[in-house]
Order: structure tokens, then C-alpha cells, then sequence
């Protein structure tokens, strides 16, 4: 695949013919599709790259990532090559779900199945341009960073099954279940997350994320404690029914002094 064209400091990268052109040849490449335009701007809603399909449009984010200091990977440190990754990565990620991903069901499920599907279809993408591996790898060891630096990381299997495309192939993970998540991460998350990344088929996908989701429901449960029964409640005597307390004809209430008139003597004061 080629390469980025040689950028003039003078102006925005974003904003130079070539660079424009170029985006779009890459997109086409990859995609296979003549018919889509890539923009180039400011994203409102904080999206580094999004496709809206009826329009065949992309849109990449003017403002591209910061690369942390450390831990990323196929890092070239030269900032025209670091562009020319970044730009692949997002192109080529955007060209791989138009080529092969179902609509996004939303909610927390189209969440989890998007993750799922990021890894699956760059993998796709990577084994077509061989190149694209430390592209992926690049952003994807920068995003990592990033959540883990700012300290957003909760360590829940849920994290987990969202990024540990990141994650897995480190020699030395950054990621680890919290200890209360550890059991149903190795034994049923983490396996069920690798397996959707190899499926054929973006709906394969789906089942994959519900069921997922299943799981970490039932532990979620398993996790959260019982409530406390509530006390009885205790009728007060003076909603009591009176038939209740009424004795049978011919017997006197137990206690109840004796009286010469036998009418009702009412409560005692």
C-alpha cells in the first residue's frame, strides 16, 4: 500500500490537496469501494474516524492522538510517519467494517459486539495488507495507554471484554481482572471473546456479545448479595378485626371481670 505524500509545514496536513487525495485512494484501496468520500475535520462528537453509509461518507478526525512516551509499539517516533500510521489505522479500521460488519445494534450489546467486531475485522484487513498489523497495533497500543494513564481502568470483566483486543498480545499484559472477576474472566469471558474474533460472519459476532453479556449478568447476581427480609409488620390492636377477638357465644373473654348488666365494657383505660 503507498505511502503518505510529503507534507508542507506551511499549512494543516488536513488541509493540503495531496493529503485529501490521498485518503481517498487509500479508502478505495482498501474498501473496495469507488463510491465513498473521506473528510477530513473537526468531529463535534469526539469520533476519531466514523462512517455514515447512506451517504457513503468517512470522516477522520482532524485532531489525531497523542502518542504516550511509552509502552506503544511499532512506534517510527519520526511525526510524518507517526501521521501516516495513524491515517492507515483509521482508514483502513473504517474500510474493513464497510467491507464486512452488519449494522451496529446498539445499547450496551452493540457496544460490546463493536469491540468484538474492531478486532475481528482488522484482522481481516491485516491478513489481505500485511502491513496494517503494526498500523493496528500502533493505535491500538496508544489507546490503551491513554485509558490506563488517565486511570479510567476498572479492571471488570465487562473492561475487559471491550479492551482486551488491545491487551492480548503483549508479552506482559497491562490489563488483569480485579479479583472478584478473575474466575469467570479466564474460564468463560476471555475464552468467548478470542473465539468471536476468529468467526466468519459479523452476526456470529453478535451471538457471541449476548451471550457475553448473559454471563457477566448471572455473575453480576452471583456478586451482589441478597436484601434482608423485611420484618413482619405488626397490626396495631386498634385495627384489628374486631370478629377476631370477639368471643364465642356463652364464654367471656379471658380476664374480663365480671359485670352484672353483661354489656360490652368497651377497652380498658
Amino acid at each position: 500500500m503507498f505511502t503518505l505524500p510529503k507534507l508542507r509545514h506551511a499549512q494543516p496536513w488536513h488541509e493540503q490537496l495531496k493529503v485529501r487525495q490521498w485518503v481517498n485512494q487509500f479508502f478505495a484501496l482498501g474498501s473496495r469501494k469507488r463510491n465513498y468520500h473521506v473528510t477530513i475535520g473537526n468531529n463535534p462528537h469526539g469520533h476519531l474516524a466514523w462512517v455514515h453509509a447512506e451517504a457513503r461518507r468517512v470522516y477522520i478526525s482532524s485532531s489525531l492522538l497523542p502518542v504516550p512516551p511509552d509502552h506503544v509499539r511499532f512506534d517510527p517516533v519520526d511525526e510524518h510517519r507517526r501521521t501516516e500510521l495513524l491515517l492507515k489505522a483509521l482508514l483502513a479500521h473504517e474500510a474493513g467494517h464497510v467491507r464486512f460488519s452488519g449494522p451496529n445494534p446498539g445499547g450496551k450489546l452493540g457496544e460490546l459486539w463493536n469491540s468484538l467486531e474492531d478486532e475481528r475485522i482488522e484482522r481481516l484487513m491485516a491478513r489481505e495488507f500485511h502491513e496494517l498489523g503494526p498500523a493496528f497495533t500502533f493505535i491500538g497500543d496508544i489507546a490503551a495507554e491513554t485509558g490506563r494513564g488517565a486511570g479510567a481502568w476498572s479492571y471488570t470483566a465487562m473492561e475487559g471484554a471491550l479492551i482486551w483486543r488491545f491487551e492480548h498480545d503483549r508479552f506482559h499484559a497491562h490489563w488483569a481482572p480485579r479479583a472478584e472477576d478473575h474466575d469467570i474472566w479466564h474460564r468463560t469471558v476471555r475464552p468467548l471473546v478470542e473465539s468471536a474474533w476468529t468467526l466468519g460472519t459479523s452476526e456470529g459476532v453478535l451471538a457471541v456479545a449476548g451471550e457475553i453479556l448473559e454471563v457477566l449478568r448471572q455473575h453480576q447476581r452471583s456478586l451482589t448479595p441478597p436484601p434482608a427480609p423485611e420484618p413482619e409488620e405488626q397490626t396495631p390492636p386498634s385495627e384489628q378485626d374486631p370478629a377476631a377477638t370477639e368471643p364465642e357465644d356463652g364464654q367471656k373473654p379471658e380476664d374480663e371481670p365480671e359485670t352484672d348488666s353483661g354489656e360490652d365494657q368497651g377497652q380498658f383505660q
